[in-house]
């Protein structure tokens, strides 16, 4: 059994020089509590930058995945667009880009 371990690196947002506001914070945790690692993995270690925005209805727009696996692309993908986000933790249309380790153990 593989067991998932994933590490956040940043969350920039690219319409303001913020870094990590409370509402930075809770798209963060949102979305580390949603995303596993993907199934179609091959190494054990893959770094991906996610790039997307996030409508007024909470779903996930992906701009680009960000990974030299096409499958990883594709399962990530997959897995922002069934996220949903509660409102208080996303401004609507920002631009996010998110730095997202994953590591099998």
């Amino acid at each position: 059994m593989k067991t998932s371990l994933i590490f956040f690196t940043y969350l920039v947002v690219t319409s303001s020089f913020s870094f990590a506001d409370e509402p930075e914070k809770l798209l963060t945790n949102n979305i580390r509590q949603h995303l596993s690692v993907p199934a179609s993995m091959k190494k054990n270690k893959e770094t991906v930058r996610v790039d997307f925005r996030i409508n007024e209805t909470g779903q996930a727009e992906i701009l680009k995945v960000h990974s030299n696996d096409q499958y990883v692309r594709t399962d990530v993908t997959k897995q922002f667009i069934n996220m949903k986000h509660d409102r208080n933790s996303y401004v609507p249309h920002t631009t996010y880009s998110i730095k997202v380790v994953f590591q099998v153990l």
